[in-house]
């Protein structure tokens, strides 16, 4: 498969990628059919310090794994309304980042099956996981592990979180 480039595909169904400058990037699916990818997902940041970046996943079903690297900026990763059914991976580097998952109101909810790894870098980092409604809810089935690397990083988890495996999640450098 070569490069996925926007484009508008049903009504309002829509595939968004790679904008820089705090403009939407990644996969979204926003019509009534989720985006299905068969291949990994790798997404990179082109922050520089001082910049900033969103990264989302919305309305995506991975059968492979799914990678994201954040740039030297203040970057946001959201995620809402998606199966990931292999690894999700995300280490966002420098920067206040923001680590959004199922965190906003009626974003649908979402399942992990493979390991999850979050890892903040030098900078006051934001985990939200998760929110307070079923719309919200978020399904950990494998381990789970959040990092919030240097810095004096901030972690919040709404009640209708799960995690399938008992002593999850595993938290790395947190105050």
């Amino acid at each position: 498969m070569g490069p996925v480039r926007p484009e508008q595909v049903r009504g309002d169904d829509r595939v968004r990628v790679d904008e820089r400058g705090g403009g939407p990037g990644g996969f979204s699916a926003n019509g009534i059919l989720p985006l299905q990818v068969h291949g990994p997902i790798r997404l990179t940041s082109l922050s520089a310090a001082g910049e900033s970046a969103n990264i989302s996943l919305s309305g995506v079903v991975s059968e492979a794994p799914v990678s994201i690297a954040g740039g030297a900026g203040a970057d946001a990763l959201r995620t809402e309304n998606c199966g990931i059914l292999r690894s999700f991976t995300a280490s966002l580097g420098a920067g206040a980042d923001l680590f959004a998952l199922e965190a906003f109101a009626n974003a649908g909810s979402s399942t992990f099956s493979g390991p999850v790894r979050l890892q903040g870098g030098a900078g006051d980092d934001t985990f939200q996981i998760g929110g307070a409604t079923a719309a919200t809810a978020i399904d950990f089935r494998s381990a789970v592990t959040l990092d919030g690397g240097a810095g004096a990083d901030v972690l919040t988890t709404g009640s209708e979180v799960i995690f399938d495996l008992s002593g999850q999640p595993v938290m790395l450098n947190f105050p």
